[in-house]
């Protein structure tokens, strides 16, 4: 190997280094905003589950299905977003191997990058669980809405019978 060919592929290494970590913290941040968001949906959750509150019939029919839609729609359109970024940099990760395997003259079958976007596995799931947090929100809120107001225990009064037929109310 002589200096022209060693500086090219440290070129060359030093570029895919560059473009595998960019896409690496990427995927890290996707993760992050991922489950921010599920927190927010499991907080919602939680906290409307646990409290005795009811909502308008309005609200519950447009705003919680118009909420969780939008939800889900900023979603997809940000893991999108990312997925492209992230095809691209693979890509040029799998141009640079191919790069320097032909520069190194080694037989190795080239890598071939596949576009996978909003496909792959980890946004399919991530927007799985999201669409799963959503419509337990919906079906949560649709039964706070409908479901009769149960009495707290300080609402209710005793009632006995006496003997005499008097009722007894404490």
């Amino acid at each position: 190997m002589n200096d022209e060919q060693k500086r090219l592929i440290d070129v060359l290494s030093m570029r895919r280094s560059w473009e595998w970590d960019s896409y690496n913290s990427r995927r890290e941040y996707e993760w992050k905003v991922t489950i921010g968001v599920w927190t927010a949906l499991a907080a919602s959750l939680g906290l409307i589950i646990s409290k005795d509150v009811t909502f308008p019939v309005e609200f519950i029919k447009f705003g919680s299905i118009a909420l969780v839609v939008l939800l889900f729609c900023l979603h997809l359109w940000f893991l999108w977003g990312i997925q492209r970024a992230n095809d691209a940099d693979r890509d040029q990760v799998f141009f640079g191997d191919n790069l320097i395997n032909k520069e190194l003259d080694l037989k190795v079958e080239e890598r071939v990058p596949r576009v996978l976007g909003i496909w792959n596995y980890a946004p399919s799931f991530q927007l799985a669980v999201t669409l799963l947090l959503g419509t337990c929100l919906v079906f949560v809120l649709f039964s706070k809405g409908t479901a009769q107001s149960i009495p707290s225990k300080s609402d209710c009064r005793v009632v006995n019978q006496i003997g005499d037929g008097n009722i007894e109310v404490k």
